[in-house]
């Protein structure tokens, strides 16, 4: 396996050339490792930074249907506009996918979504 630690552009450039990946999926963790909206793109655009010179050929980037418009107070959303700006105008990546999807069927047992499976339905 390839490791690598968020936050550390050596290590990420390290496991790009070993790996020889022409292709990245960016998927960052925002409650677990980042903690902070600003640690999360920071982390984002160390990896894309990497990227670039590793000459990776696409980066797909996992944001969230609200990237671009949902309300800024939300970190959890802004942060993903932040790096989906910093991917399309600033990173030097040619070919890139962003993906937007609007929840991940794992947050229907998740107590901070009030545990909908528990209860037996997902329409309430």
């Amino acid at each position: 396996p390839v490791e690598f630690q968020f936050g550390n552009k050596e290590s990420i450039t390290r496991a790009l050339n070993v790996s020889k990946a022409n292709v990245v999926v960016l998927i960052t963790d925002l409650l677990h490792i980042a903690k902070k909206r600003e640690r999360e793109v920071e982390h984002a655009k160390i990896i894309t930074d990497a990227c670039t010179e590793a000459g990776t050929n696409h980066v797909i980037l996992c944001s969230n249907n609200f990237a671009e418009c949902g309300p800024q107070a939300a970190n959890h959303l802004g942060s993903k506009g932040e790096m989906e700006a910093y991917l399309k105008k600033e990173s030097g990546i040619a070919c890139y996918t962003i993906l937007r999807p609007g929840s991940f069927f794992e947050n229907f047992d998740d107590p901070v979504n009030m545990n909908p499976l528990k209860r037996g339905n997902l329409s309430d």
